[in-house]
């Protein structure tokens, strides 16, 4: 049934794409209702800034309007081609602010959330924790991973997109990343 979904969820992107490279700009608007709120939580748990987060969302809209638009341009993933212009403008914007830090209790407050790892952990941990324990891990693309999955949701295949890796590669990245956490946490 999943997969069903999967699929209904691509033909239905595809659909839209296809008609916002005729012009329609109410399908840009159904792709802006669907990724707004995920996009502007993306950005402002990585910044904490939150007229900064507002207004990078909105360049990350501008961006995919014209790379919607551009019709040379193969799409074979909205949501991962969102997330990765997100990822973009997220580094841009540290490049820019030479800013690196984020407050994480404030995060956490302001969103209000606890993540449950699942069958992977069986733990309930706050975001607070959870982000100083993948402080300790050693690779930054650990921690990404880690990250675009339980922070942001995103599916194996999404993730590979945004990190330029194959989805198995990122199976066992993750995989590896939360058995590194595990023992951590465990400690």
């Amino acid at each position: 049934m999943l997969n069903n979904n999967n699929n209904l969820n691509i033909l239905k992107e595809r659909l839209l794409i296809l008609k916002i490279r005729r012009g329609d700009t109410e399908a840009f608007r159904k792709i802006y209702q669907i990724f707004a709120d995920k996009i502007y939580k993306f950005i402002y748990y990585r910044i904490s800034n939150r007229e900064a987060s507002l207004e990078l969302s909105q360049e990350v809209f501008l961006a995919l309007w014209k790379y919607l638009s551009d019709k040379e341009k193969e799409i074979t993933n909205l949501r991962g081609l969102t997330y990765q212009i997100a990822r973009n403008l997220i580094n841009n914007y540290y490049d820019a602010n030479k800013v690196w830090k984020v407050d994480l209790e404030e995060v956490e407050y302001k969103l209000g959330v606890s993540i449950d790892l699942g069958q992977e952990f069986d733990l309930k941990i706050s975001i607070k924790e959870l982000k100083s324990k993948l402080q300790v891990l050693e690779s930054d693309e650990d921690r990404r991973i880690i990250e675009l999955k339980f922070f942001d949701g995103l599916s194996h295949n999404e993730i590979a997109e945004v990190v330029g890796k194959s989805s198995g590669n990122v199976r066992v990245i993750l995989h590896r990343a939360l058995k590194k956490l595990k023992e951590i946490y465990k400690k």
